[in-house]
């Protein structure tokens, strides 16, 4: 009975049922690539919680650190060999899982990585950690080539 009072409410107001809602996966990439002679378009920022993530974790803390110095100022047993990594944040329900790797931009530049994320609201961490990172490396793989 109550599926049924929930497909007449979306029928009414226009919202998706609950039962019939289908959990997404959102994808943004971002950063340097070789086609683009500096950060290439802002390509799938479709939700806020892509927007934010790009903006603390490539503009404010990998371009703040860029443009501060601070990792040229680390001694080198500090420093990383270039950009490699899988991220996995959650926030508040929501999860978001990527992948880091150095790139260049058209002009050969080296500073900034490319950087795949995925939204995956209301999925098992179990299920995006088995199933998003195989996808990114793939991503990856493509963006490399071009």
């Amino acid at each position: 009975m109550a599926s049924l009072l929930t497909k007449i409410l979306y029928r009414i107001s226009g919202k998706p049922a609950e039962t019939d809602e289908i959990p997404q996966i959102y994808l943004a990439v971002f950063g340097k690539h070789p086609g683009w002679d500096d950060h290439i378009e802002d390509l799938g920022l479709e939700t806020e919680r892509l927007v934010d993530a790009k903006r603390t974790l490539y503009v404010q803390g990998i371009g703040g650190n860029i443009d501060a110095g601070s990792w040229e100022d680390l001694a080198q047993v500090q420093q990383l060999d270039g950009f490699r990594h899988l991220l996995v944040w959650r926030l508040a329900g929501d999860l978001l899982v990527g992948r880091m790797w150095s790139s260049t931009d058209g002009k050969g530049r080296t500073s900034y990585p490319m950087i795949a994320l995925t939204q995956c609201p209301r999925l098992a961490l179990s299920w995006a950690l088995e199933q998003v990172p195989p996808r990114l490396e793939q991503i990856q793989s493509r963006c490399s080539r071009t």
